[in-house]
């Protein structure tokens, strides 16, 4: 993706997602954007350094999962997963 996409992202999609997330828009034109973000994540994707930043803006954390909590369920799983391996589940 060019520089320009990126800054796009920057300065106009993450502010408008950050605001979205909070549930109040405040930027002028926000229907527009609304509308151009749409476009850009259906044709163009969501370019790869932005990732990180848009898609937990994106989906929500409603449930208010740390990393903590997060790394901790990932090693419940993977630990109960290789015992019912061991045990022939």
């Amino acid at each position: 993706m060019s520089e320009q996409t990126n800054d796009t992202w920057v300065k106009i999609y993450l502010p408008l997602l950050k605001e979205m997330a909070d549930g109040y828009v405040r930027l002028p034109g926000s229907g527009k954007l609304r509308k151009q973000l749409n476009h850009e994540i259906r044709h163009k994707g969501i370019p790869l350094t932005m990732r990180g930043q848009a898609w937990p803006l994106l989906v929500g954390n409603k449930t208010r999962v740390t990393p903590q909590i997060f790394e901790y369920y990932k090693t419940y799983m993977y630990a109960n997963a290789k015992l019912g391996a061991n045990n022939g589940d």
